[in-house]
C-alpha cells in the first residue's frame, strides 16, 4: 500500500511504499487471511523464524501445540474483531525459541478482512520464566481437552464420512507432528480392515469410501488386525523385532494402531507408523484414543442415518405404488408420501401438490374423533377404523375401514403416523340391499324413525317415535343427557359442538354414528 493510494486529492503527499519501508524496518510482523493462511510476512518476522519460504499455516512454522495455541488467538481476535495483546513461547520447526509479545488486529481492505500480528522479541527477559512455565503446561489436562474440544467440533460438524476422515486426518499430521495416517474400515462379515483414508504430509489426501483400492488386511495379521482382533490399543516401538508387524509399502521403525470402538462393535482402526524408533509417546495415545471414541460416536451416528434413509426410500416407494389408500406422515402431520390410490380417493390434488403439507389444514373437515385417533398414534397407540362414516361437503356419504399407526426411526423413535384406508361405500350400500330382503331389515325399519328426534329446549328433553305393530307412532321420550348412554363417547363432542350451532344458528344439522339401544347396535 502507498500513502497516495488513501489520499490520492492531496497533491503534496508524496508517493511513499508503506509496505516497503515496513518490510525494511525492525517491525516484525505477519498477515493472514480469513482462513489463518499467511499471505505476508516481512523480513524480520522471517529472520526471527528462520523462515526460507512463505508458511501456509502456523502448523508449517510452529511445533503443533504452539500452532493450535496461536490458531486459538487468532481466532478470538477474528471474531470478535477487538485486538489484543499476550505474551506466548513461539517454537518453530526449524528449532528457532522465542519468547514473543504479540499484538493482533484486524484491517479491512478491498471488502476483505485481515489479521495483521506485529511480535516483538522479549526472549532475553523472560526466557527463563516463560519456558519453564510452557514445560508445565504441555503437561496439564486442559491442553489434552482443548485438542480433543478441536476434533469434537470439527468431526461433528462434519456431514459425510468422507469429510470427517479427511479433516481428522489433516488435523492429527498438525497437532501430533505424525508423518502418516491411516484409517481402516472394518468389514467384519468378511474379517478385513480395509484401507479407506490414507494422510501423508507434503501430499494430497486420499479417500475411497469402499476401501477397495488401497491396503487390505485379514484381521488376523499385522499390528492393525492385532489391535481389531483384541479392542485395544498398540504400540510398537521397533517394529524390527515385532512378530506381528506387516510391511505396506515401506519398511517403518514404529507404529501405533488405535481401535474404533462402539458398544463393544470394532467400526476400524486409526494407525500411523514412522520411521523413527519409539515414535509414539503417551501424549500422542491418548489424543488418538479420544479422536477414535469421538469418531465412534459419529461413525454411528451416519450409519444410522443411512440405514434410515434406505428404509424411509423402501418405505415411501412401498406407499407410492401401492394398490391400497397409504398417507405417511411426519411429526407434524405433513405428507411424507402418499399413494396413487390415496390421491384417487382422497383428494383432487397430485401426489407433488401434497408433499409437505399438513393434513388436517387441507381436510378441515375430519370428525374430531379421527383426529384424536391419528394424534394418538404420535404417542404409540394404533386406532383401527370399521365403516365409519364420512359425510362430504356435497352431502354424499362414504363408509371406510382402515388403520392409523406410528412408524419408527433406527433409534426406536416415532418419526409420523401412517393411515391405511380403504373405501367401502359400495360394500356397505349392497349389504344394505340385501338386507331389504331380510327379516333384519323389518327390525331395523322399525329403529328407523329413531334417528327423527327433536330437542324441546324448555324441558330439556329428547322425544322421538317408535313404529311398533300394535302401537303406531307412540312416543318415547328421554332427558337429553341419558341420550349419550345409548352413544359411542367418540361422538359425543361433534354432537354437542352440532348442537350447540344449530341453536346459535337457528338450524338444522345431521351427521352419522352409531346407536345402541336395548342392547342392539345401529
Amino acid at each position: 500500500m502507498r500513502i497516495s493510494d488513501t489520499k490520492k486529492d492531496n497533491t503534496n503527499v508524496p508517493n511513499i511504499p508503506i509496505d516497503v519501508i515496513l518490510d525494511g524496518s525492525n517491525l516484525c510482523f505477519s498477515i493472514k487471511n480469513n482462513k489463518l493462511e499467511y499471505i505476508h510476512t516481512n523480513k524480520s518476522f522471517g529472520i526471527l523464524f528462520d523462515l526460507k519460504n512463505l508458511p501456509k499455516s502456523d502448523f508449517d512454522l510452529f511445533l503443533p501445540e504452539i500452532a493450535y495455541e496461536c490458531g486459538h488467538d487468532d481466532n478470538l481476535v477474528f471474531t470478535s474483531l477487538v485486538s489484543s495483546e499476550n505474551e506466548r513461547v513461539l517454537i518453530s520447526k526449524s528449532g528457532a525459541q522465542v519468547v514473543a509479545n504479540i499484538s493482533r488486529s484486524t484491517v479491512k481492505y478491498n471488502g476483505e478482512t485481515y489479521l495483521l500480528s506485529i511480535v516483538q522479541d522479549i526472549t532475553q527477559a523472560k526466557q527463563e520464566k516463560q519456558f519453564g512455565a510452557y514445560k508445565q503446561v504441555l503437561t496439564e489436562p486442559e491442553v489434552f481437552e482443548k485438542i480433543l474440544n478441536r476434533f469434537s467440533n470439527l468431526i461433528f460438524t462434519s456431514e459425510t464420512r468422507e469429510e470427517v476422515f479427511k479433516r481428522v486426518g489433516a488435523l492429527c499430521l498438525d497437532i501430533l507432528d505424525l508423518k502418516d495416517l491411516s484409517i481402516f474400515k472394518a468389514d467384519n462379515k468378511n474379517n478385513l480392515l480395509r484401507q479407506v483414508v490414507y494422510v501423508e504430509r507434503g501430499t494430497d489426501i486420499k479417500y475411497d469410501e469402499s476401501g477397495e483400492k488401497f491396503f487390505k488386511i485379514s484381521m488376523d495379521k499385522g499390528i492393525v488386525g492385532k489391535c481389531a482382533t483384541e479392542l485395544k490399543t498398540i504400540i510398537v516401538e521397533d517394529t524390527s523385532i515385532h512378530p506381528d508387524y506387516v510391511a505396506d509399502k515401506l519398511q517403518n521403525r514404529s507404529e501405533i494402531s488405535v481401535p474404533i470402538i462402539y458398544e463393544q462393535k470394532l467400526l476400524g482402526v486409526l494407525d500411523s507408523e514412522s520411521s523413527l524408533l519409539n515414535k509414539y509417546n503417551d501424549k500422542i495415545r491418548r489424543t488418538l484414543e479420544g479422536i477414535a471414541s469421538l469418531l465412534a460416536i459419529k461413525l454411528n451416528e451416519l450409519s444410522n442415518l443411512e440405514v434410515l434413509e434406505a428404509n424411509n426410500t423402501k418405505l415411501t416407494s412401498l406407499i407410492k405404488g401401492n394398490p391400497a389408500a397409504i398417507a405417511m406422515l411426519d411429526t407434524d402431520f405433513k405428507y411424507i408420501e402418499v399413494s396413487e390410490r390415496w390421491i384417487r380417493d382422497f383428494t383432487r390434488n397430485n401426489s407433488n401438490e401434497l408433499i409437505g403439507k399438513n393434513h388436517f389444514k387441507l381436510n378441515p373437515r375430519i370428525p374430531m374423533r379421527w383426529k384424536n385417533g391419528i394424534e394418538k398414534a404420535l404417542k404409540g397407540h394404533s386406532k383401527q377404523i370399521n365403516k365409519e362414516a364420512y359425510r362430504h361437503p356435497n352431502g354424499e356419504t362414504s363408509y371406510f375401514t382402515g388403520k392409523v399407526s406410528p412408524w419408527y426411526t433406527t433409534n426406536n423413535r416415532i418419526g409420523g403416523v401412517i393411515i391405511m384406508a380403504e373405501n367401502v361405500t359400495n360394500a356397505v350400500k349392497n349389504d344394505l340391499k340385501l338386507s331389504q330382503t331380510s327379516i333384519e331389515l323389518k327390525e331395523v325399519r322399525k329403529f328407523g324413525q329413531l334417528f327423527n328426534w327433536e330437542f324441546k329446549l324448555d324441558s330439556g328433553s329428547i322425544r322421538w317415535y317408535q313404529i311398533n305393530d300394535d302401537t303406531k307412532n307412540k312416543p318415547i321420550i328421554h332427558r337429553f343427557d341419558e341420550i349419550f348412554d345409548f352413544i359411542d363417547p367418540v361422538f359425543h363432542a361433534e354432537i354437542k359442538s352440532s348442537l350447540k350451532k344449530a341453536i346459535e344458528q337457528s338450524g338444522s344439522f345431521s351427521f352419522i354414528h352409531t346407536f345402541e339401544y336395548q342392547d342392539e347396535k345401529f
